[in-house]
């Protein structure tokens, strides 16, 4: 009987429950690193005018045409979030077309350890645009957003969760600046 007990594939599964155990007794005293920091009085925008620059696609969907637009800011907007909003109204200057189709919902964006998260709503992932047409749709709202001297890098979310693309452009790393 003895030895039934202590075969080796019970000791096997017992020193299997004795990691598992541990493992999870390990992991649950660490904090959450995703959470998403809310800005701090200092890095709210003051309320006033503010120059923002949007980026639009030009007429044949291969660069960018470049609009400075002046909006005003209100004491309870979030100035990354105007500049979407702002950039999803369209371009006001000749030349430039915008970068995605009317009527879509502005994107919610996070600013976390100077890193921008833009949480595209899931209409977005169904768009289906071809390559070009994504790129200028990623690469406009990122270039728009890293105008703002806080933000370093942008990353994408789609409907809350990180995705690979949404199609066609890698959005697995954080889209930084062109040096």
């Amino acid at each position: 009987m003895i030895r039934r007990i202590l075969s080796l594939w019970n000791l096997l599964g017992v020193l299997v429950l004795a990691v598992g155990l541990w493992a999870f007794w390990a992991s649950r005293n660490t904090t959450v690193g995703n959470a998403v920091n809310l800005p701090t009085e200092e890095q709210k925008a003051k309320p006033g005018p503010k120059a923002l620059r949007l980026y639009f696609a030009d007429a044949g969907g291969e660069k960018f045409v470049i609009e400075t637009r002046t909006v005003e800011i209100g004491a309870d907007q979030e100035p990354h979030n105007r500049a979407l909003a702002e950039l999803l109204k369209g371009p006001q200057v000749q030349g430039a077309n915008p970068v995605v189709s009317p009527g879509l919902p502005v994107p919610a964006v996070f600013l976390r350890d100077n890193l921008a998260y833009v949480d595209l709503p899931a209409p977005y992932g169904r768009l289906g645009l071809g390559t070009a047409g994504e790129a200028m749709l990623i690469y406009g709202m990122a270039y728009t957003l890293l105008d703002f001297p806080d933000v370093q890098g942008v990353r994408f979310l789609l409907d809350g969760k990180e995705v690979d693309s949404l199609g066609h452009l890698s959005l697995l790393e954080p889209i930084r600046r062109p040096q």
